[in-house]
């Protein structure tokens, strides 16, 4: 008897969750700049083959427009790959449900690599750098600390940055205030550095 109610206890959590229904999800909420992210959902009267309307809209825009029609497969669901240059808020709809806004955030592509001794920074997004900076960040016990601020300039240029003898690991950081209107903080991945 003890083993059938744990049983039930145990499979009952589960049977609700297979229930729950959300007409519009995604698989990451924050992207890089060129990456793509999948929309998906699942209607509440799970019925196939009916439309939804996927609208979309980028930051400065004052509306919605129609972005997709698709059709819901088993069980009422669908998916959709996108790719947003900048921030982007969606809605999924059909004639009888329409879901919440969801906002797709955009990070600029950064990159720090390093060549012959001497570092390039590079940011690329829909907005312009030239005269805003990233810092240069290295890896400390405590998290990463600040090592140079590096003005940015419409060709990349070559830099140094002072490390001590031994490893580091760094990466460029571009701050939230310097990533431009509709992008959030981006970051490069870290470079080993040996000296």
């Amino acid at each position: 008897m003890r083993i059938a109610l744990a049983l039930v206890f145990v499979l009952t959590p589960v049977a609700r969750a297979a229930d729950a229904s959300e007409p519009l999800l995604a698989s990451r909420t924050t992207i890089v700049f060129g990456g793509e992210v999948t929309l998906f959902g699942r209607f509440t009267n799970g019925f196939a083959d009916q439309p939804v309307i996927l609208r979309e809209k980028e930051y400065g825009d004052t509306a919605y427009s129609t972005l997709a029609v698709l059709t819901t497969k088993r069980g009422g669901r669908w998916r959709m790959t996108v790719t947003p240059a900048i921030l982007t808020s969606y809605l999924a709809s059909t004639e009888n449900e329409r879901s919440a806004p969801l906002d797709i955030h955009v990070r600029p592509r950064v990159s720090l690599t390093r060549n012959r001794g001497r570092f390039v920074a590079r940011v690329v997004s829909n907005a312009t750098y030239e005269h805003r900076f990233v810092l240069i960040q290295r890896r400390a016990q405590r998290g990463w600390t600040r090592i140079a601020r590096i003005v940015l300039s419409r060709k990349p240029r070559r830099f140094n940055v002072p490390l001590p003898l031994g490893v580091s690991r760094l990466r460029a950081y571009l701050p939230r205030s310097q990533a431009g209107a509709g992008y959030v903080a981006g970051f490069s991945s870290a470079i080993v550095v040996r000296r």
